[in-house]
């Protein structure tokens, strides 16, 4: 598992930084409309399922059938949502193969035996859970709301809105002009590579700007943070069970810079540190948005875009070591 006799170039490194990075937002962009997709199909199916619910003059009256709908919201929310956050989490293994192509392509070895598919089985089935507790959590506060407004003779219309905003935030329809404008550009383009970067704009304006509920938070909110934290936190991972292995101990924090950065992540950025390093400058600081873990697998914290690339430092000159 020796690595070059001649040292890489940076200009390779640099490379194998931005292949590594390419791929992440890759997995991610994916991920991003199979959880499109499947929200917007559970939000359509469980408003559904709840307004054939019985009525009088247009308002829920009957506790037992808000009771006994539990089950058909449950196998819903199962189908049509956590058989897709399944998908989700299988897409994370491509990351496994850019981790050990990276490290062969510098000089090294690395294994894949079963210890690897172990871990990876692990890994998956930790983000898989993430998914799940969401589900979970949304059908507990649904059951609640639905049961409650049987009590209150809540409105029917009332109260399937109030799904819709439970799980995406928007109406599917009618909830604004611009909303719908951008829900059917993005049905109308997403498969059309040309428009790649205009609907990924489209999303992010759809979530930005019109996803709000009543608290300011919804399901498409957190499983959306869940997919890109689960996918972060799982390259994290492999990447450092791999650098272990082929003996990096030494690690450069990557990632672009962006106005909301951290100010933990906009210090280190493109710093070399050994593993010692990193652990006691992480223990020894605070900032807003530190999350609980390995600083390997969490960086900066949720939501964070920043990676801790293996490297020897005999790699880099001292003054290219601050440099991108």
């Amino acid at each position: 598992m020796l690595g070059y006799h001649l040292k890489p170039s940076k200009a390779t490194v640099k490379a194998l930084e931005r292949n590594r990075e390419k791929n992440l937002d890759s997995v991610e962009l994916h991920s991003d409309r199979l959880l499109e997709d499947a929200l917007l199909a559970v939000e359509g199916d469980l408003a559904n399922a709840v307004n054939k619910l019985p009525t009088r003059s247009g308002k829920l009256y009957d506790q037992m059938a808000a009771i006994k709908i539990k089950p058909a919201l449950k196998n819903i929310m199962n189908a049509g949502f956590m058989g897709e956050m399944k998908k989700i989490v299988d897409g994370y293994g491509v990351m496994t193969v850019v981790t050990r192509s990276m490290l062969e392509k510098l000089g090294y070895n690395p294994l894949f035996d079963d210890a690897d598919k172990t871990t990876i089985k692990a890994l998956k089935l930790q983000s898989y859970q993430g998914f799940e507790d969401i589900a979970n959590a949304t059908l507990s506060r649904l059951n609640k709301e639905i049961f409650d407004a049987s009590i209150t003779n809540r409105s029917i219309v009332d109260m399937t809105d109030s799904i819709r905003r439970e799980i995406n935030g928007i109406y599917r329809q009618g909830f604004s002009d611009d909303a719908d404008s951008l829900l059917e550009f993005i049905a109308n383009n997403r498969d059309d590579p040309a428009q790649e970067e205009r609907v990924a704009r489209a999303i992010e304006e759809l979530h930005k700007v019109h996803a709000k509920d009543v608290i300011g938070r919804n399901m498409r909110r957190y499983a959306g943070q869940m997919a890109h934290d689960g996918l972060m936190q799982f390259d994290s991972a492999y990447n450092k069970l791999k650098a272990d292995e082929v003996g990096l101990n030494h690690y450069r924090y990557t990632g672009t810079s962006v106005r909301d950065s951290r100010e933990w992540c906009v210090s280190h950025l493109n710093r070399i540190m050994s593993e010692e390093e990193i652990i006691n400058e992480w223990s020894n600081n605070s900032w807003g948005g530190k999350a609980i873990g390995s600083p390997f697998i969490v960086r900066g914290g949720y939501n964070c875009r920043h990676h801790w690339q293996p490297v020897d430092p005999e790699w880099f000159n001292d003054s290219e070591i601050d440099n991108d």
